[in-house]
């Protein structure tokens, strides 16, 4: 009987997790076009040379069509005139936003239930991508890459994925977002938890967290290394865990993420979708 019943529970846990990565993946919604190339260039023009989160003022008309992709009401608040971007370079580990989302009701700080998005505002400089943004249910084994070009637009369910980014290169991307709406449906930067730390103690280093493990499956993803560095059930496969260096002599952060009380969230635009990448991994088999 004990036998069976845990039999039970690894069917039900296995198909919970089967469920959590089909809602993630299928929340993804990819819009090219978004804004014109003269937009584009009007919004980079507001942008700052730091790395801290920043508002750009005005451009209403892109402020609408955001507040719509979003299932918000378009309508422009004047206390609220504004769009969140941020200019950021290098990798992000995977994570789920949070942000202050009580609007004018009062400090309201949490994971966003709900949809999160971004939009790029620029292409490499050869003109090819930026990166990729990866995303993936916590604890699945799906992992789908979304190539980052100027003028997409991107949105996901924040309550069932994680997301992450892999760069190209070392050079800035500058992105509106990652926003959500607030309580009162204005657009408010969100961000990873680690993300949010804008003085970081840099004097005495910290001990790299143990990774979780190294799963069977993780050895079938493309590119491995880029993958294994960002999926916390991967992280023990990369050479120099185990007690031993890498090349480099570097090991990789495990992720922490944080939970919280979940809400409905209302559907997010239509899409079309372009140069999106899905490794579909099926947990002890040989097949992607």
């Amino acid at each position: 009987m004990a036998r069976c019943l845990f039999a039970l529970g690894a069917l039900c846990a296995a198909s919970s997790a089967e469920d959590l990565s089909s809602a993630c993946l299928s929340s993804i919604r990819v819009r090219d076009g978004f804004i014109s190339e003269t937009e584009a260039a009007s919004l980079l023009r507001d942008f700052e040379g730091t790395d801290c989160p920043q508002v750009l003022r005005g451009h209403a008309n892109v402020q609408l069509r955001l507040k719509e992709a979003l299932a918000g009401e378009p309508k422009i608040n004047p206390l609220f005139n504004f769009i969140p971007g941020v200019r950021k370079s290098g990798n992000r580990v995977m994570h789920q936003d949070h942000g202050e989302l009580g609007g004018l009701r009062g400090s309201q700080y949490g994971k966003v239930n709900g949809t999160s998005a971004t939009l790029y505002l620029e292409s490499a400089p050869d003109r090819s991508s930026l990166g990729w943004m990866t995303f993936m249910a916590p604890g699945g084994s799906s992992v789908k890459q979304v190539e980052a070009f100027a003028g997409r637009f991107l949105s996901w369910d924040n309550r069932f994925c994680l997301h992450g980014f892999i760069a190209r290169g070392d050079g800035h991307r500058r992105l509106l977002g990652p926003m959500a709406l607030d309580a009162d449906g204005e657009l408010v930067g969100v961000a990873g938890e680690s993300d949010l730390e804008v003085t970081p103690d840099t004097t005495t280093p910290r001990p790299s967290p143990e990774p979780k493990s190294c799963k069977p499956w993780c050895f079938l993803l493309k590119p491995k290394l880029k993958l294994w560095a960002i999926i916390p059930d991967c992280q023990k496969c990369i050479p120099g865990h185990h007690g031993h260096h890498g090349k480099d002599g570097h090991s990789t952060p495990a992720v922490h993420l944080a939970q919280k009380k979940e809400q409905p969230i209302r559907p997010a635009a239509s899409e079309n979708v372009d140069s999106v990448h899905l490794l579909q991994v099926t947990r002890g088999s040989g097949e992607l």
